[in-house]
Order: structure tokens, then sequence, then C-alpha cells
């Protein structure tokens, strides 16, 4: 006779979130190439990252990109916390009437995530704090850009 016993494991992890950027928020970029290359010659964590994530907020007005740094902490055995570590300065992207008009929410974030993974391409970013993390995924969908 076998004995089997059952468990029931309870995982718990917390998330901190992201505000939405201001209402009064002005473009101050051009293209998300402009942003990105912005920050990566003007920004640095102040202490390692283990994921970046690309998020995006709709309004009436349009889109907004946004970019942070997560680390996960074990609070104990069965419970976890991400915590934002890096918010840059310019932490958001507005984007241009031009990049969304006339595309759905779906193909914004599509078009989000090529110029993303054509921007890891570059040296610029070869060359960034980018690449000291582990990887770089979007907040929408989990989709990873980019990984060690």
């Amino acid at each position: 006779m076998k004995e089997f016993i059952v468990q029931e494991i309870h995982y718990e992890h917390e998330e901190e979130g992201v505000e939405p950027p201001p209402l009064d928020l002005i473009p101050n970029f051009e293209t998300l190439e402009n942003w990105l290359h912005h920050i990566c010659d003007t920004e640095q964590p102040e202490k390692p990252i283990a994921t970046y994530h690309f998020g995006v907020f709709e309004s009436p007005e349009g889109y907004s990109v946004f970019l942070i740094g997560r680390n996960t902490y074990e609070k104990g055995q069965n419970h976890s916390i991400s915590t934002i570590d890096f918010e840059p300065l310019n932490m958001y992207f507005k984007m241009t009437k031009s990049e969304f008009e006339n595309r759905t929410g779906e193909q914004v974030k599509e078009q989000l995530i090529t110029q993303l993974k054509d921007f890891t391409m570059t040296d610029k970013f070869r060359q960034s704090f980018f690449t000291k993390a582990n990887a770089i995924f979007t907040e929408f969908n989990g989709e990873k850009i980019w990984s060690k």
C-alpha cells in the first residue's frame, strides 16, 4: 500500500505599479529612438537591475511609453515582491499623433515591440546599461524583447 501526501502551496507575489504620466506631459523627444538614446546617454541605475520593462499608457490624447527597472526580492519562503528600482528622469515618451493615428491599440503595441527589438540590435544598446540586466520585457503582454 502506497501513501500519498497532498499539499496545497500558496505563493504570493507582490508587484509595485507604475503611475500614469502627468496629464500635461509635453513631448520632449521626436522619436522613440531619440528617447532611448537620451536615456542611454544620460542615465545610470544606482544599483544592478534584473529586468527592464516597457509599458504603454493609453489616454484620449494618445499613447505614452514608459520604462522602469525591476528587481524581485524574496520576503519569505512563499512570498516575493517586485519593486521598481529604476525610473529614468524622462521615464515617459509621449508618442506623436503620426505614430498612432489610424492604428488600434494592439497595432501600436506591436509597432513598439518591433521598434524595441530593432533597438536591441544597435551599438547604442550594446554599449548601454541595458545589457547588464537579465532581460527586457513589455509590461502589457510580458513579451521578452531581449535577454542575455
